[in-house]
């Protein structure tokens, strides 16, 4: 199924749409306030199944074999240090409303949809300035 995914989408477009994505989905369930709630999770479980084997992939496909085991180390330290502060976060707000945690995990993954999407137009336009 994902390398039918891959085959089918962009890279770029894919990887930029995911925060927006996860963010959407984690405000949707700090709004619901019933068993409804179940759905954006088990739609958020299955997402995070088609994007993480694509994720490590393109590592895998755009890194020199030299420094690959490098970059996946890099990667994983950073995710893991990310991990934490936004665990962090999502404690200190869910220990007023578990609702109010998950609507700040939404505006962190929003938050950084936008910050990637500013660095992709900054990032295309140097390449045609050169």
């Amino acid at each position: 199924m994902v390398q039918r995914l891959k085959r089918k989408i962009n890279y770029t477009l894919f990887f930029g749409l995911i925060p927006f994505l996860y963010g959407g989905g984690f405000v949707l369930i700090g709004h619901l306030r019933s068993y409804l709630v179940l759905l954006p999770l088990i739609f958020l479980g299955i997402w995070h199944g088609f994007v993480e084997p694509l994720l490590s992939g393109c590592i895998q496909h755009h890194t020199k074999s030299s420094v690959r085991a490098t970059m996946e180390s890099v990667f994983s330290f950073i995710l893991r240090i990310v991990s934490v502060f936004v665990g962090l976060l999502f404690s200190l707000y869910a220990d007023r409303s578990i609702f109010k945690g998950y609507q700040v995990l939404g505006l962190i993954a929003i938050g950084f949809g936008i910050l990637n999407c500013i660095l992709m137009v900054v990032k295309k336009q140097k390449k045609e300035m050169n």
